[in-house]
């Protein structure tokens, strides 16, 4: 299954590309990422400006490991090639996680279902992009944390801080849950989880800034045009962003309704939801620029892979489970 997948993402991916069709801004960058690894320095960008420190973008040090790859294929298809691998190996902990308590046939339609929904489609269609290596470490971890394995579940989580900047936050919503799972030794666990990921999360803000030409200013205002345009960044703008941002404009309302709508809603009774709240709500919220919101965006990606998560835990019928076993799928 996870095979097949793999071969319709690429198929998909490498026919969008080969007839022009791809969005060349992000690709560009990401490719030139990898090459700057491959030759053995920090990434740059000509696309975001002459020679652009793009981890004063975004912190994305993960892109380094494909590096070696790109020694041996130096094209802008090995990355679409790797994304469709990553995205198609998240099936797997999902559908065995299924057939271990479901059976075989219900693990093949779950899989299937997780690897066809619009999420991640619309995620593999839209070029390459750092969250590619997100989605199987959510995948391990929140089907690790699902079946009590609490070390390995913060053992896939802890890797999330090298992907993007923002996800240091969901490595600290995961570190209460294995706490919450676990007795005293997995309390500490979480509690350590949870640490790694603030502590990550709090560093990232200066590495950010020392890349960024403009310092931390620059970031900001690059992230956030309308404080760029309008010279506004205080106290209030920032709480209407995290408040009534949330639900306004209707992009931000239709992502969040498509991202529950295929679990039928049952994932908002998981507590593995919650995991997908600093992607969905944090850095998005704060996105003042809706297009990081709308539907054939890669970000809603991380949001349904948690999702389908936790509709699962919601699933496992009929069981006399307390809540916290809700899967959600």
């Amino acid at each position: 299954m996870a095979g097949g997948l793999f071969f319709a993402y690429v198929a998909v991916s490498l026919r969008i590309h080969e007839h022009l069709l791809s969005h060349s801004f992000d690709l560009g960058i990401f490719v030139q990422v990898v090459q700057s690894y491959a030759a053995g320095h920090l990434p740059v960008s000509e696309v975001k400006g002459p020679d652009f420190p793009v981890l004063g973008d975004h912190f994305s040090p993960i892109l380094a490991v494909l590096a070696p790859l790109y020694w041996l294929w130096p094209s802008v298809k090995l990355l679409l090639v790797a994304q469709a691998a990553l995205v198609a190996a998240s099936v797997l902990p999902l559908a065995f996680w299924a057939r271990r308590t479901l059976g075989s046939a219900a693990a093949v339609v779950i899989g299937v279902c997780y690897g066809v929904s619009w999420g991640i489609a619309s995620g593999v269609g839209y070029d390459f992009h750092e969250w590619a290596f997100a989605v199987p470490l959510l995948a391990f971890s929140l089907t690790a944390l699902g079946s009590d394995r609490l070390r390995a579940a913060a053992f896939w989580a802890l890797p999330l801080v090298l992907v993007k900047e923002d996800l240091g936050l969901t490595v600290v919503v995961i570190g209460p849950l294995i706490a919450w799972r676990g007795g005293p030794g997995g309390r500490r666990l979480g509690i350590v989880t949870a640490s790694v990921g603030l502590a990550a999360t709090a560093l990232v803000v200066p590495v950010l800034s020392a890349f960024h030409p403009g310092g931390f200013d620059g970031y900001y205002a690059s992230h956030n045009p309308r404080t760029a345009d309008s010279g506004s960044g205080d106290l209030l703008d920032f709480l209407h962003t995290v408040t009534v941002g949330l639900i306004t404009a209707q992009e931000k309302v239709t992502t969040l309704i498509l991202v529950l709508a295929p679990t039928l809603f049952l994932a908002v009774r998981s507590p593995l939801l919650l995991v997908a709240l600093p992607c969905a709500g944090g850095t998005r919220a704060a996105a003042v620029c809706t297009a990081t919101w709308r539907a054939p965006r890669q970000s809603p990606c991380c949001s349904c892979r948690t999702s389908r998560c936790g509709s699962w835990f919601s699933r496992r019928a009929g069981r006399p489970t307390p809540a916290w076993r809700w899967p959600a799928v």
